[in-house]
């Protein structure tokens, strides 16, 4: 019985961190079938980048998903403020590293991997646009788990997956490495409008 009760809570977990694998490496993928080598070392270079600057977000998230989890079970108000302050420090967080990266990405590629690589500087600069989603999102979705609403995640992430997968068969053949980046902001600022929808329905 108390093997079902942990499958049962944790198999929508599998699945998100699945939908979460299809919408982070399709692109690269698709990029590489379609024959783009180039464009795939290009936008790698740039997602790369974008992989450490979300490093912050996920230690925050983890390190305070004890204390939510606890504050759901024990005060709701604490539980919201609680959650308020995570949005806050994230916002924080995401406003600076977005608008400085977006504004130095020429010099941030130039000096990681120099001129050869100045290609994927649109790029990296619309995938920067993803940071503030991701920052803020983040919470929401702890909140989620705290509240054990782990189904809405996954509805979340599944339908981010599938769009994913949409507009990067549309976008890649026409514009590459920025076709990718673009179905990658998409993706992700619809999964944030979801959780914020979820969110006020809960």
């Amino acid at each position: 019985a108390v093997w079902r009760r942990f499958m049962e809570m944790s198999w929508p977990m599998a699945m998100i961190g699945l939908s979460g694998i299809l919408y982070t490496y399709l692109d690269s993928a698709l990029l590489g079938y379609w024959g783009f080598v180039e464009e795939t070392g290009w936008y790698n270079a740039a997602y790369s980048i974008i992989h450490v600057v979300l490093v912050p977000a996920g230690l925050i998230a983890t390190s305070v998903y004890p204390i939510s989890s606890k504050l759901f079970k024990d005060s709701e108000d604490r539980f919201q403020g609680t959650l308020q302050v995570q949005i806050n420090v994230m916002i924080l967080l995401a406003v600076p590293l977005v608008t400085g990266g977006i504004a130095l990405a020429p010099r941030i590629i130039g000096v990681l991997y120099g001129p050869e690589y100045l290609a994927s500087v649109p790029a990296l600069q619309i995938l920067l646009l993803i940071v503030v989603f991701v920052f803020v999102g983040i919470p929401l979705q702890y909140g989620f788990f705290a509240a054990a609403k782990q189904m809405t995640m996954l509805y979340v992430t599944t339908a981010g997956a599938v769009v994913n997968i949409l507009l990067n068969v549309l976008l890649i053949p026409r514009f590459t490495l920025y076709g990718a980046a673009a179905a990658t902001l998409a993706t992700y600022a619809l999964m944030f409008a979801l959780q914020l929808f979820a969110v006020r329905q809960i």
